[in-house]
Order: C-alpha cells, then structure tokens, then sequence
C-alpha cells in the first residue's frame, strides 16, 4: 500500500507477556474505529506491512494490548516496538481525522540530523499538507506524508521525522 493510502493511528511502544504481544499507544483515531480494524498497518521502512489482529484489548485511555497474527514470541514482537502504525485512509471518515493543527510549536527531530526546528504553522493544500518550520533562522516547508513523519509524541510535543537528504537545504524559503 502507498504512503499516501495510509493514515497514521499511533505506535508499538513495547512488548508484553509471553506470548508475542505489544502495547499499541493510540493517537490519531477514534477508539471505535481502531476496533473495527482487523488489520494494522506497520511502517517497517521502506515498506507498510499488514498485519492481521487476532485480539485487541484497551489498557488505558490510549494504550491497548494487540496480538497479531504470526507474531508469537517476544523475539518476534520486538522488532516491530517503537514502530508508527496505519490504517487504510480510505476507512477514516474525515470528521475522525485528527488535524496537523494541533501540531504548531511542537519540536521537530529528524532520525538523521537530530533536533531541527519548530512547527510554526500548516500550509493546506489539495495534494498534501505542509509543515512550515523554522530551521537555522529560514522557513523550511516539511511534507506531511507517513514516509517523512514517522511518528507524533503529544505528550512531549515532538514530530519524528525521516526527512529526504537535501529536504533541509532545497526547501528553503
């Protein structure tokens, strides 16, 4: 599936018990529609891999206890921890999106240049969403697409990104 037929839900934070399970920390989607899902989506870059649920269980407001097909040790759990996670965007209706406008004056950290700046606002387009940055005194515009966030924390008010080589110098306003 392609990025852009994806909506970023949350994260595999951890593993759990013994037989395979992980936590799934919920951020972006309604707690109803997660459960009508019977696959999950997991960015294992460069690709989004499905993986069917087999149980899903809250363990809080946010975080729920997911089994998934084929996943049963914790060997095999592990490398899917810390993991962003999808759904199909088709399956979202649009009143249930949450909006990057939540996100201005989050810190953006980049996986290969570290800290890089801070929302500043959203730019709307019909394509895509843009994150417009402050970067070294210069406006830098991020595309809001699952292949560059990697993933959103609120409560520390931090994006994760993997941005493209070069994003940081050619996107300069």
């Amino acid at each position: 599936m392609n990025p852009e037929e994806l909506f970023y839900i949350g994260h595999l934070s951890k593993t759990t018990g013994a037989k395979g399970e992980l936590i799934l920390v919920r951020e972006d989607i309604d707690e109803d529609l997660l459960f009508e899902q019977d696959a999950l989506f997991v960015g294992i870059q460069p690709d989004y891999v499905p993986f069917m649920i087999v149980q899903l269980e809250s363990i809080s407001d946010n975080s729920y206890r997911v089994a998934f097909e084929d996943i049963n040790d914790p060997g095999m759990a592990e490398k899917l921890s810390g993991k962003p996670v999808y759904v199909p965007a088709k399956e979202i209706p649009p009143e249930s999106r949450q909006s990057f406008n939540k996100v201005e004056g989050y810190q953006v950290v980049d996986m290969n240049h570290g800290p890089v700046g801070y929302v500043t606002g959203i730019e709307e387009n019909p394509g895509q969403d843009l994150l417009v940055m402050k970067h070294e005194n210069q406006t830098v515009f991020i595309p809001a697409v699952a292949e560059i966030i990697t993933a959103i924390d609120d409560s520390k008010r931090i994006i994760y990104t993997e941005l493209p080589d070069g994003l940081l110098d050619i996107n300069k306003a």
